[in-house]
């Protein structure tokens, strides 16, 4: 491997201990749109904690909120 693709490799985001957040974005979104605001308000938490740069579960938070 060249230094430059380590490099990438390395800048690369990690995805979040405990499950992909892709699927728990798709989950929280699903409550969401169900109206069931507090479980939705949770997960994007959850997503927060592993992600904080996540801007759309940051979005979504503040949209609950």
């Amino acid at each position: 491997m060249t230094r430059r693709r380590r490099q990438d490799a390395a800048a690369e985001p990690k995805p979040a201990a405990g499950g992909a957040p892709a699927a728990a974005m798709a989950e929280a979104v699903r409550r969401h749109r169900a109206g069931k605001l507090h479980q939705a308000e949770a997960l994007y938490g959850q997503i927060l904690k592993a992600r904080p740069d996540h801007a759309e579960a940051l979005h979504l938070l503040g949209v609950v909120m």
